[in-house]
């Protein structure tokens, strides 16, 4: 993949607030085309895992206490902050699985 590509996967993932290298452990992400790495991901030690862990499970257990109705609207506007973004996420759908961008904007949708 060229580095051009390989820049604008790093764009694509930072505007989602991926952190894309870095120092430390970093998770290569290769490209099921040629198998060249497009990203390298930066990762979380086992510290920040589980505080991650521990705060989804709190939220999980406060969720499932908010009514349905309530719950359903912040699934249609998640729906909408979603279709904001269609056109980077379809074009990461591109990068990562070699889909031509009208299929990607397809899956997307």
């Amino acid at each position: 993949m060229s580095g051009s590509a390989i820049e604008e996967t790093k764009a694509l993932l930072n505007h989602f607030g991926v952190a894309v290298g870095g120092e430390g452990v970093n998770l290569a992400v290769d490209s099921p085309i040629d198998g060249s790495t497009i990203a390298l991901i930066k990762t979380d030690d086992l510290s920040k895992i589980e505080t991650r862990i521990a705060a989804a499970h709190a939220a999980f257990l406060y969720w499932r206490l908010v009514p349905a109705p309530r719950r359903g609207e912040l699934v249609r506007l998640l729906g909408e902050a979603l279709r904001c973004d269609k056109e980077p996420l379809a074009q990461l759908v591109t990068i990562e699985c070699g889909k031509p961008i009208s299929e990607s904007l397809g899956e997307v949708q």
